[in-house]
Order: C-alpha cells, then structure tokens, then sequence
C-alpha cells in the first residue's frame, strides 16, 4: 500500500488581529485520508525544542491536499 503525506494550509487570524498561515497534515492511504498531528512532548517549564522542527520537516515533505471533489461520493 502507498502512503503519502499531504498538506492543507488555512489562513487565520490571531487573537491580535495578524494575519498567519496554519498547516494541517495528512496520510493518504489508498482511498483514505487520515488527519495527523506531530506530538507535542513539553511539560510545565521544559518546553520540547524539537516540536517546532518536527512540524516544518513534515510540512516541507508534504504535497499539497487537492480540493474536495464536489462530485465524490462520501
């Protein structure tokens, strides 16, 4: 079975007002696509360094998510 990674990105605002780019990934497997998320290791005053680098890695790997097709089926 082939898996592949895929990415959605969203524009959002924060609770200031700016303007950012949110990232959501994605496994395809067949005809599946299955959310994921990079786990977030930090604990109350150890924060995980890795955490940030984890996510870019996996969002520079990804392709893009193709628009839904409005006649699929679900």
């Amino acid at each position: 079975m082939l898996l592949e990674l895929m990415k959605k990105e969203s524009k959002y605002k924060d609770k200031y007002g700016n303007e950012k780019t949110g990232v959501s990934l994605y496994l395809k497997a067949g005809d599946q696509v299955i959310g994921i998320e990079p786990v977030y290791y930090g604990k109350e005053g150890s924060p995980d360094k890795g955490y940030v680098a984890r996510k870019a890695i996996l969002s520079a790997m990804a392709s893009p998510l193709p628009p839904k097709d409005a006649n699929a089926s679900v």
